[in-house]
């Protein structure tokens, strides 16, 4: 049985709004990944996919409910605990890069890999920036960067910590089509040797690339297809 590195159940999270009143964005979702699953998350915009993404993956907290990464209960740890458990067994690619601006790229992912104590040389460093084609960009620092170069960096840095989980939110987002093909390519390969990848995209297209797709609406978990095509998910959405 393959084993399941992801796993949720009943999971609420509501923001405050005011004193009095709160926004509930997740109502209960019930969800999980297999080992080597590449599983995409589709919806319409302010649905919740992102929020969803960072309490599973432990970079938010939730209210209740329960989420549990490669057999850490993340909703009974400490801010620290979290922390360790993540940088430990997973991996994260920004929508808005979460790149130091006072450190060079290089540096930036050199400091990814110190935190997850992962020794990567730096010749294997440089073939993942030249695979990326961003191999002349190595000391340069963010602001120095198009968006695109800059999500490219983001994308080295999780990919070379070697995650058990590697958790995307729009991961092609500042990206042209050439380099999207690459992206979306490399995360099918992580997901064939192993890794489980969970990817947040409003691009059917893209999405339609993963093992299995679910469909939040509204903070609820409201479809789930297997081996899913453009044009089922559009048909799902449109269903909302």
């Amino acid at each position: 049985m393959t084993k399941r590195l992801v796993e949720v159940s009943n999971l609420k999270k509501s923001f405050q709004i005011s004193r009095r009143d709160s926004d509930e964005i997740l109502k209960g979702i019930d969800f999980s990944a297999a080992e080597g699953e590449f599983v995409s998350i589709v919806g319409p915009s302010g649905s919740g996919k992102s929020t969803f993404l960072y309490c599973i993956s432990g970079l938010e907290t939730f209210d209740s409910g329960r989420s549990i990464l490669c057999g850490n209960d993340l909703g009974l740890m400490s801010r620290n605990d979290r922390s360790r458990a993540r940088r430990r067994h997973a991996s994260f690619i920004f929508q808005d890069y979460n790149l130091i601006d006072s450190m060079t790229a290089l540096e930036n992912v050199q400091l990814s890999l110190k935190f997850s104590k992962k020794r990567v040389a730096k010749r294997d460093i440089r073939r993942e920036f030249e695979r990326f084609g961003i191999g002349d960009k190595l000391k340069f620092y963010p602001a120095q960067l198009s968006g695109g170069q800059r999500q490219r960096v983001a994308i080295v840095r999780a990919l070379l910590v070697r995650p058990r989980v590697l958790f995307a939110d729009e991961p092609t987002g500042a990206l042209d089509s050439s380099s999207t093909g690459v992206v979306i390519g490399e995360l099918s390969r992580l997901s064939s040797r192993g890794t489980t990848v969970i990817m947040v995209t409003h691009d059917l297209e893209i999405a339609a690339r993963a093992d299995r797709a679910v469909v939040i609406s509204d903070g609820n978990l409201v479809g789930n297809l297997v081996s899913p095509t453009a044009a089922s998910l559009f048909l799902s959405l449109i269903h909302i």
